[in-house]
């Protein structure tokens, strides 16, 4: 009779972990994709700065000088927001910590608009400003792409149609 017990028991236990495999690998790939929809999955590398500026550079015809002027300011910019980023934790931070990083990171942006308004030529920058608010109103805009197509699962529902 124990051993019959004991049988169940361990059939249940067996079944029950089984059960749980799907859902612990469900999870997983929330917390990813959701990171990924809000803009935290990787961090920047210096080669992606150097291609985002490689990019402007071909994109707005600037000269040699001007990408150079615009790439040294970038890599400097992204040594002081990897330092600021160097042991924050946005899970640990107070609400505080959070806003204090997020006004540092609005004054970054307006030094940025601020040397490539000193770099470029009115025209450059009239049309860099034009394709930075296109690209905004982009990501603002919600996508016609169905879950799938985004990496995300579609929700589960009964039946099949």
């Amino acid at each position: 009779m124990k051993r019959a017990i004991n049988i169940r028991f361990s059939a249940l236990i067996i079944f029950l972990a089984i059960a749980m495999i799907p859902l612990a690998g469900q999870n997983q790939g929330q917390g990813q994709g959701q990171r990924q929809g809000q803009g935290q999955g990787r961090q920047m590398s210096e080669e992606d700065i150097k291609t985002r500026v490689s990019s402007l550079a071909k994109s707005l015809e600037l000269t040699k000088t001007q990408e150079k002027n615009i790439l040294d300011f970038e890599l400097k910019e992204f040594q002081k927001t990897k330092a600021m980023r160097e042991g924050f934790s946005r899970e640990q931070a107070t609400q505080a910590e959070r806003e204090a990083m997020r006004s540092k990171m609005g004054e970054s942006r307006v030094l940025r608009e601020k040397k490539y308004k000193e770099v470029m030529t009115k025209e450059q920058y009239e049309k860099y400003e034009k394709e930075r608010d296109e690209r905004m109103q982009q990501r603002q805009q919600p996508s016609d792409k169905t879950p799938a197509q985004q990496g995300e699962r579609p929700p589960r529902g009964r039946g099949r149609g």
